[in-house]
């Protein structure tokens, strides 16, 4: 767990040095991703959500990229329930 949270602070910082750098955006979501799937991972689907729904504003969401932010929104759903 305190690997993931590191890698995701290394990620988060270079995401947000460029924000048009769709790789870096997708390392990001993904590294939340995963800290979502743990129990005490600190993050919500909620926040895995909308960072892909803000990939897909500033239009860096590759299209392989969206049934993950469906699912991510699916999860959210859930997690509010």
């Amino acid at each position: 767990l305190a690997s993931y949270r590191a890698g995701m602070a290394i990620r988060e910082t270079l995401a947000a040095a460029d924000p048009n750098n769709a790789g870096w955006q997708r390392d990001y979501a993904a590294s939340m991703w995963r800290l979502a799937e743990f129990p005490n991972g600190g993050i919500q689907w909620s926040d895995v959500a909308a960072a892909y729904d803000e990939m897909e504003r500033r239009g860096v969401l590759a299209p392989a990229d969206r049934p993950f932010r469906e699912e991510a929104r699916r999860r959210a759903d859930a997690e509010r329930q």
